[in-house]
């Protein structure tokens, strides 16, 4: 079964807040303030807990003697994304299948180890950072290479024109989004008493959405865990031993 769209989530929130057609919540008119509340609630479920269905992969060019990319803003399909966190990070040569992971730097370390006046440190990149809009590795390439990153990207929010597209945390959340944004627009028209009910009702969906998405998964975590795990040596100079 497919989420529901962004106008079916709006409508379900409004006949909570007592089949409200017109008016206004918090100076808002009915329509937007609840799909503000909505995406309020996008926010509030996708930064407390971690999410599958937000990661992915990308494949990041870095150029013969380049050293930095701009972070990029399409996924591998040229959707837009916003990336909330990178996860890892390793790099190969094009045209070999030995990997390596990146070591992250903050600025001040990047900067201390290795000055930007500092042309000529050529090699494997084996370290990388973030200043402004872009992404910088170090040393300088001396080939090219393909960056490999795992990343989470921020939730699609609703606007006025997207309203006819599901959401994208999947059919469980259906019933945790529209609590959430029932509670938030009754906190906005100052009715404390059913907010409270409607967060207690929230906090419910919330836990049974995570169930159903996380089951699977912790499974199969608990029988990783459960005994050794058996893999070939990685070629990372970051890696001494497995199982050691």
């Amino acid at each position: 079964m497919s989420a529901l769209t962004g106008s079916e989530l709006i409508a379900q929130v409004k006949g909570n807040l007592g089949n409200r057609d017109s008016g206004t919540v918090g100076g808002v008119a009915i329509d937007t303030a609840a799909m503000n509340s909505i995406n309020a609630a996008i926010i509030e479920v996708t930064n407390n807990n971690k999410l599958s269905i937000f990661e992915r992969t990308l494949e990041i060019p870095v150029a013969d003697a380049g050293y930095k990319v701009t972070v990029p803003t399409v996924d591998s399909g040229n959707n837009p994304i916003t990336i909330l966190d990178w996860l890892r990070l390793s790099v190969y040569k094009t045209g070999e299948t030995t990997g390596y992971n990146l070591k992250r730097l903050t600025i001040w370390e990047r900067d201390r180890l290795f000055p930007l006046t500092t042309t000529d440190n050529t090699g494997r990149p084996q370290y990388y950072t973030f200043f402004q809009d872009c992404i910088e590795f170090w040393p300088i390439a001396d080939d090219d290479y393909i960056v490999i990153a795992r990343i989470v990207i921020n939730p699609t929010k609703f606007t006025s024109t997207s309203l006819g597209v599901s959401h994208n945390l999947g059919e469980p959340f259906d019933n945790t989004l529209v609590s959430f944004a029932t509670h938030d627009c009754f906190l906005k028209l100052q009715q404390t008493t059913d907010a409270a009910s409607w967060f207690q009702r929230y906090r419910h969906d919330l836990a049974g959405a995570l169930k159903n998405v996380r089951s699977d998964t912790d499974l199969e975590v608990g029988r990783i865990q459960s005994g050794r795990v058996s893999a070939d040596p990685v070629n990372d100079p970051f890696v001494s031993s497995f199982n050691s």
